[in-house]
């Protein structure tokens, strides 16, 4: 007797950039690579007596893509670690290295063509002009396209350089529908500027600014506002705060045991099982699988 699965979905991006996105070189050298995922992927869905999502988005995605039923999509938002909460003493990272700069902007991401690093290069480059002292950190592991990043970080005169000391985490990505790395910067009132693809707006709302990944200048001008402006970073610290206080990780944990307790069992949820994802805007009825959207 086969035992219920669960299936974490976030692969889907792939195969939606390569019908949208970079161009044609590119779209050709991970194309392989998107079609076996999305063979996979398929044949997941299809056995899978549950799939979780991170977003309302990523439940349609789900569906028009593969076909699945709504029922068998749920939603579950990310949260950050809880190393990142000040109520359980975490410090964004543990930071220790005295060898950073007092202010800079920050990037974690690896250094795969669609987090964007060119572009964000190419902005700080621009703000350089306007404001000498701005300094970039980026964090990754040197491989992927790790080398030719630093060529462009030589070529355009800059250097690469956590949260709690950063000026402000500048997130770029093409990769969606939401992300991690922005939660784990409002938990520790780090500002951001974010791609304003997908569900980012939905997942960040008012607590974070916002640009087109494929205009250097818009990136260039949202790094330019949060490094001269400090009343406009202490306003989107204190917001970004406050979105993290509506879904942690014991939130987190209630919802993935009674998603598990549903898929186990044949029990529907409950209201105070879905009541505890209400804080992310999102109805009962898209929680539980009854949206038909």
């Amino acid at each position: 007797m086969r035992s219920p699965n669960c299936l974490l979905q976030n692969f889907l991006w792939w195969l939606r950039r390569t019908r949208t996105g970079y161009g044609s070189n590119t779209c050709l050298r991970i194309g392989c690579r998107a079609w076996y995922r999305d063979c996979y992927i398929k044949a997941a869905c299809e056995v899978a007596k549950g799939i979780l999502v991170d977003s309302p988005l990523g439940k349609i995605h789900v569906h028009e893509s593969y076909r699945t039923s709504l029922e068998k999509i749920h939603v579950l938002p990310y949260v950050p670690g809880s190393c990142f909460s000040e109520s359980a003493g975490g410090k964004g990272g543990m930071c220790t290295s005295s060898g950073l700069p007092e202010k800079f902007i920050f990037y974690p991401a690896q250094f795969w063509e669609h987090k964007n690093h060119k572009r964000l290069i190419e902005a700080v480059a621009l703000v350089k002009h306007k404001y000498p002292d701005i300094k970039l950190m980026l964090a990754g592991s040197k491989k992927n396209g790790y080398l030719q990043i630093l060529e462009q970080v030589k070529r355009l005169g800059l250097f690469p350089g956590i949260y709690d000391r950063a000026r402000a985490l500048v997130f770029p990505t093409f990769f969606g529908p939401t992300n991690i790395p922005p939660l784990e910067a409002f938990a520790r009132g780090c500002p951001v500027a974010a791609s304003n693809i997908y569900a980012m707006p939905d997942q960040l709302r008012d607590a974070a600014l916002y640009f087109d990944p494929n205009s250097v200048e818009q990136i260039a001008d949202c790094i330019s506002r949060l490094w001269s402006n400090d009343d406009l970073c202490a306003g989107m610290s204190d917001k970004g705060k406050l979105r993290s206080k509506g879904w942690n990780v014991e939130q987190f944990q209630l919802a993935l045991h009674a998603i598990i307790r549903h898929l186990t069992n044949d029990a529907p949820l409950t209201a105070p099982e879905a009541e505890s994802l209400l804080n992310q805007d999102m109805s009962v009825s898209t929680l539980t699988g009854t949206n038909k959207q």
